[in-house]
């Protein structure tokens, strides 16, 4: 009996010892291994110590890998280098490397450097106690001079959730750092290619199913979400505003459509981005129609009369402005400031 006491009080000091070294993070283990620990005497510290021994087999650090990539492969993705090192000499390479890296992401399969990424990702081991004491903005996190952990933030970016951060990865893209251009500008093809596979299946089912409204919705929120993301450019982007605006337009022709008001707000920015005069104005005569009193249809009317670059117009426009409207919004205010001669 007093053996056995013995045994639970110096299991129980032991557990002790354990939950301070933690709390001071000389030791990296899951508090719920330690609660377990607790409540199952002997063998609760045994299980803890092969957990423990089997992570520390399992999760190398970034300065251990060494990741060997099918030769079919290996020229696609890692522009002919047999392996891929976190090392800081990476750091000294020839400024050519980020274009080479950026050629290798467009001309490999998405998928097989994907599988690459997810190896590395489990191979960086970063401490969720420490890592929550140095939260920094992702552009200035990239912008300070440590390869591990520049290397470190844009791979656990890609694995939270990427579309929410494309403006950050377009930056990534523009870093000195290979590896960091290489990861970003991979995540980027990937987005927009999950992008365009989802569109192309809504176009299949609504294909199948011509008569269902809420896939032609699902089609136009995907589209505008697309749009909105900063990955398309030049004529992608102009093909699928006029695309987006075409389907909005075919929306405003059903009766009882909800948030209309909305729609044709969302209608005339992609007109204006077009710099479709035509059909701006066309916007800005249904809007006029509807709902006379709404101050924002003469932002629409400004722009659209700056677009025609008629100086007479403009003014005309903002006098109407100062004398009918009685609350101008800061958009417009500030649209009127810029091409206000009278305040010049």
């Amino acid at each position: 009996m007093i053996l056995l006491m013995i045994l639970f009080t110096l299991h129980y000091l032991i557990c002790l010892a354990l939950f301070i070294l933690m709390k001071l993070r000389r030791l990296h283990h899951s508090y719920v291994n330690l609660f377990i620990a607790v409540f199952i005497p002997i063998f609760g510290l045994i299980f803890m110590l092969a957990k423990k021994s089997s992570d520390i087999r399992s999760d190398r650090t970034a300065f251990d890998i060494d990741l060997e990539v099918k030769p079919d492969d290996d020229e696609k993705i890692l522009n002919a280098s047999s392996d891929l090192k976190f090392e800081d000499a990476d750091d000294e390479e020839d400024s050519s490397k980020p274009e080479a890296a950026e050629d290798a992401t467009r001309s490999s399969g998405g998928d097989t450097m994907m599988d690459v990424i997810s190896d590395i990702k489990k191979s960086i081991v970063i401490s969720d106690d420490s890592a929550a004491g140095n939260v920094v903005p992702l552009s200035e996190a990239l912008a300070i001079n440590d390869t591990k952990t520049k290397r470190a933030l844009i791979i656990d970016l890609l694995y939270s959730n990427p579309t929410d951060f494309v403006q950050q990865l377009f930056y990534a893209k523009s870093n000195g750092d290979t590896e960091v251009v290489h990861y970003a500008a991979t995540a980027l093809t990937e987005i927009q290619k999950d992008f365009d596979l989802k569109l192309n299946d809504l176009l299949n089912k609504k294909a199948l199913y011509p008569d269902d409204h809420k896939l032609d919705l699902d089609y136009m929120n995907l589209l505008e979400k697309y749009i909105a993301s900063g990955l398309l450019s030049g004529e992608r982007l102009k093909s699928n505003l006029r695309k987006f605006s075409d389907l909005i337009a075919g929306e405003l022709m059903k009766d009882n459509v909800k948030g209309r008001w909305s729609l044709i707000n969302k209608k005339a920015n992609a007109d204006l981005q077009l710099q479709d005069l035509k059909a701006l104005y066309e916007d800005i005569d249904y809007m006029t129609k509807r709902w006379p009193e709404r101050e924002g249809i003469y932002i629409y009317l400004l722009h659209w009369a700056i677009l025609k670059k008629n100086r007479t117009l403009i003014n005309d426009i903002i006098s109407q402005i100062k004398k009918k409207v009685e609350y101008i919004p800061e958009e417009l205010r500030d649209l009127m400031d810029f091409w206000d001669e009278k305040a010049c």
